[in-house]
């Protein structure tokens, strides 16, 4: 379900003329922001055979947008970007999430390396995990597996403490 966003005139949804949704209406799994066209095709390629439903953007500007609107279960960041804009279309997500008390998304960030400094300055920025070079299925399996297991875990608490305020 798209994020309301009545508070916010002008605000309009990214144009989506990448990746694929299956029109169910089911929440969306994976916001994938990658603007180097190998690992684009990469990751295009293994979330399709996985058949995980997933937006595919180029640039930070409809990352921002992507994620406010269809409130992916995970983002995934290329941090490899020119003049640090990944990290600042993460804090801008964090920032409106905090503002709005829409709940914190998982952002995985995608990098060819990372030194202990790079690391930090991700987390500081709101990276919760990263992913490096080579880009295999396997270590791709892996981590996405690890946070739908987190958020799928999250949801049903979430969806146990309402049950229970009601009674």
């Amino acid at each position: 379900m798209p994020a309301d966003t009545s508070r916010f005139p002008g605000f309009r949804p990214p144009p989506m003329n990448t990746g694929r949704d299956d029109g169910t209406g089911k929440a969306l799994d994976i916001l994938a922001i990658i603007d180097e066209r190998r690992n684009h095709v990469f990751v295009e390629q293994f979330l399709t055979a996985q058949n995980i439903s997933f937006k595919l953007v180029r640039n930070d500007v409809d990352a921002v947008r992507a994620a406010l609107w269809f409130q992916p279960k995970i983002i995934m960041m290329d941090m490899e970007k020119p003049r640090r804009q990944g990290v600042r279309a993460i804090e801008f997500i964090r920032m409106f999430e905090q503002w709005s008390g829409q709940k914190r998304i998982p952002i995985v960030a995608l990098a060819d390396s990372c030194t202990e400094e790079e690391l930090e300055r991700h987390r500081e920025s709101g990276v919760d995990d990263f992913l490096t070079k080579p880009y295999t299925p396997q270590k791709m399996t892996s981590l996405l597996q690890s946070w739908i297991m987190f958020h799928e875990l999250t949801e049903k608490t979430g969806k146990l403490r309402a049950s229970a305020a009601a009674s």
